[in-house]
């Protein structure tokens, strides 16, 4: 079970790798490391209709978008971010903060942060895995 941790852990590396190196990918979007202090994460409900502006009608749904604020900057996660906690993947509910982590993120041109890695590099004292309630202003 171990090995099959390690194998996703570098497969996740190896793709995101991948991706930096793809033209459209990297002439489109600023790409940056940096060791950062993950202060909180939070989730984010907007209207699908002001969403996708192409959409009409009374049934307007949710969309739901999760983030980390790490250094005073938020960064949107996507369903492609590889998590790192020792040698595991895990999930952004078992994502305990504050914690100490190395990110890679991408800047769009609107000025969005996609986080496309995590690595827990350590926990600081009173650390929990719960959520922000309200999105910081």
């Amino acid at each position: 079970m171990k090995v099959f941790h390690v194998i996703t852990i570098y497969f996740a590396i190896i793709v995101i790798s991948l991706l930096n190196s793809v033209s459209v990918f990297s002439e489109n979007y600023t790409t940056g490391t940096a060791t950062v202090i993950v202060t909180t994460k939070f989730k984010n409900l907007q209207n699908a209709e002001n969403a996708l502006s192409s959409q009409k009608g009374d049934n307007s749904s949710s969309i739901q978008s999760s983030y980390i604020i790490a250094d005073k900057m938020s960064y949107k996660i996507l369903e492609t971010t590889a998590l790192i906690k020792g040698e595991k993947a895990i999930s952004i509910e078992r994502l305990s903060t504050p914690c100490k982590a190395r990110i890679t993120y991408q800047i769009l041109k609107d000025g969005t942060r996609n986080l496309l890695t995590l690595k827990v590099l350590s926990h600081k004292k009173g650390a929990s895995k719960s959520w922000l309630e309200v999105s910081p202003e």
